[in-house]
C-alpha cells in the first residue's frame, strides 16, 4: 500500500471523512460528537524513526479532542517510564483495566489514606468548652486545636458530658 502525504489544507477534509465514517462517534470515548469537536488523531513519530513503521506519523482516525489529549499523555508516559522493556501499551491498557474491573484482591480493606478524617467541629468544640467553664470556673478555658482534630482531652470531656462529636 502507497502511503499518502497529507498537506494541512487536507486535514480538515480528512477529519470530517472518518468523522462520518464513524458514524459521528468517537471510537475511544463511544459517544458521539460534532466534527468540529474532534481532531484527526496519528500515531506520533520519534525523530530518527522512519515513517510507516509500526504506523509511526500515520493517521489513526478522528477522535474528541480531550481524548487526544489524554492518547498523547498515556502513550508519553509510557515511554517516559519504560514499560515498553516489559509489555506493549495496548497490552498494559488491557491489562488495567482488567485490573479495575476484576481487582485479584478481595475488596473488604480500607486503605489507610482513606480514613474519615476527625474534623472538630468548631460549634461542637463550643458547646463542650461552655460546658466545661460551667463545671471549671476556676480552670482556665480549653483551646481550639490547631490540627482541628479532637485530642484526647476534648473526647474524653465529650464523653463526659454527653456530647457527640
Amino acid at each position: 500500500m502507497d502511503l499518502i502525504q497529507l498537506k494541512y489544507k487536507d486535514v480538515k477534509i480528512l477529519k470530517e471523512e472518518l468523522h462520518r465514517k464513524q458514524n459521528n462517534i468517537c471510537p475511544l470515548l463511544g459517544v458521539e460528537f460534532s466534527a468540529d469537536e474532534m481532531v484527526l488523531d496519528h500515531k506520533h513519530k520519534r525523530k530518527d524513526d522512519p515513517i510507516g513503521v509500526n504506523g509511526d506519523g500515520l493517521v489513526r482516525g478522528s477522535i474528541h479532542k480531550f481524548a487526544n489529549r489524554l492518547e498523547g499523555k498515556v502513550s508519553k508516559f509510557y515511554v517516559r517510564y519504560a514499560f515498553g522493556r516489559h509489555i506493549d501499551l495496548p497490552s498494559l491498557l488491557r491489562n488495567l483495566a482488567d485490573y479495575i474491573e476484576n481487582p485479584p484482591c478481595e475488596q473488604k480493606y480500607i486503605h489507610p489514606s482513606e480514613q474519615k478524617k476527625e474534623i472538630l467541629m468548631k460549634s461542637i468544640f463550643n458547646k463542650i468548652n461552655k460546658e466545661f467553664k460551667i463545671r471549671n470556673p476556676e480552670k482556665r478555658d480549653l483551646t481550639y486545636p490547631a490540627s482541628k482534630k479532637p485530642t484526647k482531652r476534648i473526647k474524653e470531656l465529650a464523653k463526659e458530658y454527653n456530647i457527640k462529636l
